[in-house]
């Protein structure tokens, strides 16, 4: 038979009928053994363990009466739904429900959401690293901008380093999508990739003016030149993309005999317009300039007959390429025996235009 001292003793074990909260250990039995554990009038709770088990179990925490439409703020479970049908994004976080975000355990990482974001933002162990991954903006997966920020003491956020949308980080290459201009910052320069530059890089200065960046060099080990057709010179050339390039070949010969013709030429890869001058001076005063030159493989020729001497000789202007391939300077002289000698360190560069 069931006292009354008895019942209220066990009503006062489980913190019903009453406001005041439980002791610590309510719950247990003397023993230890676990108990049932009721609400308390009060709405408190204490306890030494807490327990869940069962297929969906789990603990949540509302804002407000828990319901469908009100997901909990707080929560732990493996369950991908609350009891009320609320749909949990992962089995462990936190949702602010005054700015939308969520932070959360999910597949053994670091999730974290912020409001119209199509994917989320995961942090995750990887084999000897780190991964850092940044959330999709919407389901045409439009990349994201990453960026580690410093907040200043006025509470505005400085970029330490910031990754622009689309933008490859990959040892040992920087991979740089195309795009527009970017602003100019003061006293910075900021590298870019124009939409239209066929790939090439370029910065914008502190003044906002733009600069194109990039040389292909080509350095002559010496030679000389026998050939009586226009043959590629050693060292002399650079390899090109599709694209415009302003070159320039600069070559220091000397002509060995007075008798004959010494030429040079370009060639290069198909071409939608070329325009290029030819110039030379030799140490005897013997000098020449030949402008608008618009095709390639043309005998640009020395003196006639050839002037014993040292020669610079310059090539220079501009294309634009509709195929990659090899852009070279050549070279023949009018009989085998008229040869010329191409001293070492000669060069020969191409310069892409953005």
């Amino acid at each position: 038979m069931l006292t009354r001292r008895a019942a209220m003793k066990a009503m006062s074990l489980f913190g019903l009928g009453r406001t005041v909260p439980p002791r610590v250990g309510a719950g247990l039995s003397d023993t230890g053994a676990a108990v049932s554990v009721a609400p308390a009038t009060g709405n408190v709770i204490r306890a030494r363990y807490v327990i869940i088990f069962g297929p969906g179990g789990g603990w949540f925490i509302y804002n407000g009466t828990p319901a469908a439409g009100n997901p909990p703020v707080a929560w732990g479970t493996q369950a991908a739904k609350d009891p009320y049908g609320n749909t949990l994004p992962v089995s462990g976080g936190v949702f602010d429900q005054n700015s939308g975000f969520i932070a959360g355990l999910f597949n053994g990482g670091i999730y974290l959401n912020a409001p119209g974001n199509y994917t989320q933002a995961t942090l995750t162990a990887a084999l000897g690293g780190l991964d850092l991954q940044s959330p999709v903006e919407s389901a045409a997966d439009v990349p994201a901008n990453l960026a580690l920020l410093s907040k200043a003491g006025n509470g505005g956020l400085i970029p330490l380093v910031q990754v622009p949308r689309g933008t490859q980080l990959e040892a040992p290459a920087v991979q740089i999508p195309g795009g527009a201009a970017p602003a100019a910052v003061a006293g910075e320069a900021v590298a870019y990739v124009p939409a239209t530059g066929g790939g090439q890089l370029a910065y914008v200065d502190g003044s906002g003016a733009s600069y194109d960046t990039g040389r292909a060099t080509g350095i002559s080990p010496g030679q000389v030149v026998t050939a009586t057709v226009l043959t590629a010179l050693t060292g002399l050339s650079v390899q090109v993309g599709v694209g415009t390039y302003h070159f320039r070949g600069e070559i220091q010969m000397k002509a060995q005999v007075a008798a004959g013709v010494w030429s040079v030429g370009l060639a290069g890869p198909a071409e939608s317009a070329l325009n290029y001058a030819f110039s030379y001076v030799s140490r005897a005063g013997v000098a020449a300039t030949f402008n608008n030159q618009g095709a390639y493989n043309s005998a640009l020729n020395g003196p006639n007959p050839m002037v014993a001497s040292d020669y610079t000789i310059v090539v220079a202007g501009t294309v634009t390429t509709t195929a990659a391939g090899s852009l070279e300077l050549t070279g023949a002289t009018t009989a085998g025996v008229d040869t010329w000698t191409i001293f070492s360190g000669s060069t020969f560069e191409a310069f892409p235009v953005a």
